[in-house]
């Protein structure tokens, strides 16, 4: 017996040992922001976790440990390989290009054919096309095809010659739903219009929407058949029984020619179309009804505020005068921050009207002043002389909301050209920049910076750096490693499974911020459908944090529907901001930190709305 416990006693010592050293490395690698990434490269010691650490914080100068780590004569572990692979993808050096190739035609058992056909497709520039490697006449495996279908999300290029391996096979019998979500949102990137408007792909793309089994790959579809043309069959997904795929389908028609939808729009479909909402958006968008007729649906029809804000928005875009008085109309009557949001977006392209609520931004909260100075930004030139500032010039100019700012500062990025050398403006921008301190306003600050190096070749200002939070004891680490986190809403009660391991700070703060209450009464104020939901702003407009930040924690864990990830405007800018995502989202991978999953709730979560509020979260 004593032996016995004498060996547990070992086991268990030797244990606890192991778990100090991986903190010991997590720790010292995120607190030196990757300075000693490359000191830990070279020791062989926890090799694994030391090469996931590398997606975070690995440079081009850390390639070549990278590249031995994954050639065959090393013989590392497959964690090792896997995760060297990753960090390799997140640098994406074209350094990387031949041994990354290299590496697929040598592997025999291709069981990281994935990570590195991703990695590879993030190396491969744009300007270059994706290597060929595989012989025309060779039949591909499952393993591979579902490789090339997760890789080509990353492509910066539309290389024909992977695609064309995936056109030889019915991606319902050969891809799984996560392969055939990417595939398809990877297939919806504008660079890929010229390939879906050949005869084979739109035959294949139809057969494939037909087969389609799964309601998160088909609304993705829908894209796909609107870049291929292929009106008669995103008609049809109007009549469908689901809601989430009739309007889908319904958000993909709105956005083509009249003459290509009305003549499919006939008395049958009219009869058949049982979503009220999706026959009001198409008959309004399509001016198959009067507007009186369209603006008596929006005053008596049973929609959320979401959907009277996208059919107020459709009239307004025609310049419908009684629409307009409808939607600043709402205005008076809404006290709500989060639906005068939405109502003052409606107005997007009326500029006299915008012209109007910007002589009047500073009776407005600090979310609708965000708002109203976005679309304004979005809809006319402003700032063309220093001698012919208009009122609501001055108003963007000389606001001293720091959100109102982080979009002036990206007006005048965006239109650089215009403001080069102009001292008055840069002047201004440099007032702001001083009058600004805390991590709540880096975001505005990281916009200012770039705004003058834009326009100010007199100065090269380096990026702001926020105080960043203290990496956990070691005691929370480990009571973090695996845990859980419950937030109650209005819309229900969800529960997460969090990966304190991977993303020890990410799970630290939100836990922190849950037990000083930080979330209770915050409201959701990013709903995007078939994307995310996102919470963790107190303005509700995607601008307020907390007064310093986290790092980034980029893991190969993929954005899968109902995953939980960090918000941030940039690498190392998390703070308490989180999203939920409701569908694939593969483009996410690698770009933001994946520190969860839901694991109670689901049925419930696309049931949160704009507006709607957390209670508590613990």
């Amino acid at each position: 017996m004593r032996i016995l416990i004498l060996f547990f006693c070992t086991i268990l010592s030797q244990n606890l040992l192991a778990q100090k050293h991986l903190y010991y490395i997590q720790k010292q690698i995120s607190t030196s922001q990757g300075r000693e990434l490359g000191a830990f490269l070279t020791s062989n010691k926890n090799k694994g976790e030391v090469c996931r650490l590398a997606g975070t914080w690995a440079t081009e100068s850390h390639c070549e440990i990278l590249h031995k780590n994954i050639q065959a004569e090393n013989n590392y572990s497959s964690q090792v390989v896997s995760n060297s692979l990753f960090a390799l993808g997140q640098i994406g050096s074209s350094s990387s290009i031949q041994i990354i190739s290299n590496f697929i035609l040598l592997e025999k058992n291709k069981k990281h054919i994935q990570q590195a056909l991703v990695c590879l497709a993030k190396c491969v520039p744009a300007e270059q096309e994706l290597p060929n490697l595989w012989n025309d006449n060779k039949k591909l495996n499952s393993l591979e095809l579902n490789a090339i279908a997760s890789a080509l999300i990353f492509s910066k290029s539309s290389s024909q010659t992977w695609l064309n391996q995936l056109l030889k096979y019915s991606p319902n019998s050969v891809l799984t739903e996560d392969s055939r979500a990417s595939l398809a949102s990877a297939l919806g990137k504008s660079i890929w219009k010229n390939a879906l408007q050949e005869k084979r792909t739109k035959e294949w793309i139809e057969q494939w929407f037909e087969k389609e089994k799964s309601v998160e790959v088909k609304v993705k579809l829908f894209r796909l058949l609107k870049m291929s043309g292929q009106i008669s069959t995103l008609v049809s997904g109007t009549l469908h029984l689901n809601p989430r795929i009739n309007r889908a389908a319904c958000a993909q028609l709105v956005m083509l020619d009249s003459a290509l939808v009305c003549p499919f729009l006939n008395e049958t479909w009219f009869r058949a179309c049982s979503d009220e909402f999706v026959k009001a958006c198409i008959e309004t968008n399509f001016n198959l009804v009067t507007s009186g007729e369209a603006l008596n649906k929006l005053k008596k029809g049973n929609f959320s505020v979401e959907e009277k804000v996208i059919i107020a928005s459709i009239m307004n875009g025609y310049n419908d005068a009684n629409a307009i008085a409808f939607v600043l109309n709402q205005l008076k009557v809404t006290t709500v921050t989060l639906e005068r949001m939405q109502w003052i977006r409606c107005l997007s392209k009326q500029s006299l009207v915008i012209d109007s609520l910007l002589l009047e931004m500073e009776n407005l909260s600090p979310a609708e002043q965000y708002t109203l100075a976005d679309i304004a930004l979005q809809s006319r030139g402003y700032f063309k002389s220093p001698q012919s500032l208009t009122p609501q010039d001055s108003v963007l100019l000389f606001s001293e909301d720091y959100g109102v700012v982080a979009l002036l500062a990206d007006y005048v990025r965006s239109e650089s050209e215009q403001f080069k050398g102009q001292e008055w403006l840069i002047s201004r921008l440099k007032s702001q920049l001083n009058r600004l301190n805390g991590a709540e306003t880096i975001e505005t600050q990281i916009a200012l910076v770039n705004a003058l190096n834009a326009i100010d070749s007199a100065t090269l200002l380096s990026l702001p750096v926020a105080a960043t939070q203290e990496f956990p004891s070691y005691k929370e680490w480990r009571r973090n490693k695996k845990s859980r986190l419950k937030i109650e809403t209005e819309d229900g009660v969800f529960v997460f499974r969090l990966d304190g391991k991977s993303c020890p700070m990410s799970v630290s703060n939100i836990k922190r911020l849950a037990k000083e209450n930080y979330y209770n009464g915050i409201e959701f104020h990013r709903v995007v459908p078939e994307f995310v939901v996102q919470a963790g702003c107190k303005r509700g407009d995607g601008m307020s944090g907390v007064n310093y930040v986290i790092n980034s924690e980029f893991t190969s864990r993929e954005f899968v529907p109902y995953s939980i990830g960090m918000a941030s405007a940039g690498r190392n800018t998390e703070g308490a901001q989180f999203f939920i995502t409701t569908n694939y989202t593969p483009h996410l991978n690698g770009r933001y930190t994946q520190f969860g999953e839901l694991v109670h709730g689901k049925k419930k979560i696309k049931n949160i709305e704009i507006g709607t509020r957390i209670l508590k979260v613990r």
